[in-house]
């Protein structure tokens, strides 16, 4: 069965998950020196595709049993926006909404479920990127702190952060030796007495593949679970997996599920080979209608009201009937969420004036009114876009 599977593992490596489709051919007819080409034994492995092929055949064969409930297809750009993550285990942002900077446009960051701490990675000089920690103190948050333990050597491109309600248990998605394929991801946790990280773990298959694998998400309050992964997808496309977390690692046996089964599997060809007798599924489609449900509460109990007209309230996208108003709501709340995160930040800079002398409290001036033009700009945004958004109801 070994040389079985490695044979599977070589043609998937060597064609790669993302591989396109072949274009058809017109058949020709062979020659004579094709056919003593097509006789020839394949090129030996190199060292790095052995160590590849060994690693996929021990994770495959250490396939994790899952029931995967759902699964669905989204652009990668708003990846983060498609799933319906528990408000009560935390958020994922970019780090540049978050922190309204620039300079880190592809990471991510997790705020824990209480909003007083979160993990990110920050990018050094030389591209390569570490798990930083910072906490809001006073309404600010404090000087990022790096979280010691990850070796950059083994670890690198670091991003998509996760630590668990506990606070100990951490997942993230890296590219490195071992790695099966781009992003993997990994589990590691704080030790408190020693103020560090544990050696971090592969995570394993299905979870990762020869793709990327980009982020996992755990909600232990109702037992749900995400990871999102763009195997076997088109370009700035990413597959979002719903799935049911295991108390204890649970592998299929080698014994009664032949290679090819476990290869399926391992790959997540059909998500309906995970379901069982469909009973935990059905019950786990019920609590993520749950979730949903309460999401949608505190969105309406957390939005004051949009009026449209004298008889029509608005509090979700979804309540809007006219064309690209649905859009057009979503943008309103980006910018007033960011304008509210920019009254704090001038309150904050106002404080430290106060208390700044020499260059530092011209620079602080200097700040403020920076930050106090772009608070006037998105305010006669934000009115012209609630303006428009009334006249496209209204004229529906």
């Amino acid at each position: 069965m070994k040389s079985i599977l490695l044979t599977c593992f070589l043609a998937a490596t060597l064609t790669g998950a993302s591989a396109q489709k072949a274009q058809p051919r017109t058949p020709q007819k062979k020659t004579v020196s094709a056919k003593k080409r097509s006789s020839q034994k394949p090129a030996p492995l190199t060292e790095e595709e052995q160590q590849l092929a060994e690693r996929l055949q021990q994770m495959t064969e250490a396939t994790q049993k899952v029931i995967v409930i759902d699964s669905f297809v989204v652009d990668k750009k708003v990846m983060m926006d498609a799933f319906k993550l528990n408000p009560e285990v935390g958020s994922i942002v970019r780090h540049d909404d978050f922190f309204q900077t620039g300079d880190q446009p592809q990471s991510f960051l997790n705020v824990n479920q209480m909003g007083n701490k979160c993990y990110f990675p920050l990018k050094d000089k030389k591209g390569h990127s570490l798990l930083y920690t910072s906490d809001l103190i006073g309404g600010r948050w404090s000087e990022p702190i790096l979280l010691q333990g990850l070796d950059i050597e083994s670890y690198t491109d670091i991003n998509y952060p996760f630590m668990m309600t506990d606070g100990y248990t951490l997942f993230f998605a890296a590219k490195g030796p071992e790695s099966i394929g781009g992003y993997d991801i990994f589990v590691t946790r704080y030790d408190a007495s020693e103020q560090r990280l544990l050696t971090p773990e592969n995570i394993g298959m299905p979870f990762n593949s020869t793709g990327n694998d980009y982020l996992y998400v755990i909600d232990d309050i109702e037992h749900l679970g995400w990871f999102v992964t763009d195997r076997r997808q088109p370009e700035g496309k990413v597959c979002i997996y719903t799935f049911i977390p295991n108390a204890s690692r649970d592998t299929y046996s080698l014994e009664s599920t032949s290679p090819e089964k476990l290869k399926q599997l391992a790959e997540l060809h059909r998500i309906a080979d995970t379901w069982g007798n469909g009973k935990e599924r059905k019950k786990a489609l019920e609590r993520l209608k749950a979730i949903e449900k309460r999401k949608q509460e505190k969105i309406i109990n957390d939005t004051p009201a949009f009026v449209v007209n004298d008889h029509t309230l608005c509090y979700k996208a979804s309540d809007l009937k006219g064309k690209g108003n649905q859009e057009n709501f979503k943008l309103l709340q980006n910018k007033q969420q960011e304008l509210k995160r920019l009254e704090q930040r001038i309150e904050t800079l106002r404080t430290d004036y106060h208390q700044a002398k020499g260059e530092k409290k011209k620079e602080l001036g200097k700040r403020i009114l920076q930050e106090e033009q772009r608070q006037e700009e998105l305010i006669l945004e934000t009115a012209a876009l609630a303006k428009t958004i009334r006249q496209i109801e209204n004229n529906q």
